[in-house]
């Protein structure tokens, strides 16, 4: 999340470096600010445990495994660092089809999130709100970054939401940042 002391001052990552906006600092003439989603709004980790409580209730309705051990075993998964591979384990430690992951793949990516937004994220948005242009791009399958966004309220925060897969496949492909530029009229 957004590291900040206050609203009027934001700490926001710039790719390697690090630029502070300050009330009555040095002089810019920035009129947009464009922040990322996963990992800087909110910790992409609410979206896998959501995911996997998604997934865990599909699969207590199918196979009778119970749904609080199922998601247990892929929380597990998660805080080892084997996130790429949390459905195999679970297929493995129920004795389940790996046939099934695609369909577990499909319920995560397509599941209604519950997320919360940062609370200092939400700040420094409502803050910057009315000074600056205030967008979002974020990598990822649009549909499953979309309900993210709806999940989140960033839809109602900021000015544009741009989908960098819709364009030149994702960042960092200048496509995508010249999008978000376009629509928020930075030219």
């Amino acid at each position: 999340p957004i590291g900040c002391e206050s609203p009027e001052r934001a700490l926001f990552d710039v790719g390697e470096e690090r630029a502070r906006f300050e009330e009555g600092g040095f002089t810019m003439t920035a009129r947009a600010i464009v922040f990322d989603l996963d990992e800087t709004l909110y910790r992409e980790r609410q979206f896998a445990l959501s995911g996997y409580r998604a997934v865990a209730r599909a699969i207590e309705e199918r196979y009778g495994v119970c749904e609080n051990r199922a998601f247990a075993l892929l929380a597990l998964a998660l805080r080892r660092g084997r996130r790429a591979r949390a459905f195999q384990d679970l297929a493995d430690g129920y004795g389940l089809p790996l046939s099934c992951i695609p369909i577990w793949v499909e319920v995560y990516r397509t599941h209604q999130p519950h997320l919360k937004l940062h609370p200092s994220a939400r700040q420094v948005l409502e803050s910057l709100r009315g000074r600056w242009r205030l967008g979002v791009l974020t990598n990822g399958l649009p549909a499953v970054q979309a309900a993210k966004v709806r999940a989140l309220g960033v839809d109602r925060l900021v000015d544009e939401v741009v989908y960098a897969d819709e364009f030149g496949g994702g960042k960092p492909s200048p496509a995508a940042f010249l999008e978000v530029l376009h629509r928020l009229g930075i030219e």
